[in-house]
């Protein structure tokens, strides 16, 4: 069984993560889920060194 994500890109967001993906020999699926784990690591990583709340580490993130 496959799982899906949407990503609500538009179609010039949605073009513009193929160049990527093709320039880096990469599937769009294997380069959101590379993204998706960093966001992951770095609030871990900020979360262990700091005593930031969840929210401050959010804005920090961007997400």
């Amino acid at each position: 069984m496959q799982k899906v994500v949407s990503t609500k890109l538009t179609e010039d967001e949605h073009t513009k993560l193929l160049d990527m993906c093709n320039f880096h020999g990469c599937t769009p699926s294997s380069f959101i889920k590379q993204a998706i784990m960093e966001k992951i690591d770095q609030k871990e990583e900020i979360e262990s060194n700091n005593e930031l709340s969840n929210e401050d580490i959010e804005k920090i993130l961007g997400i």
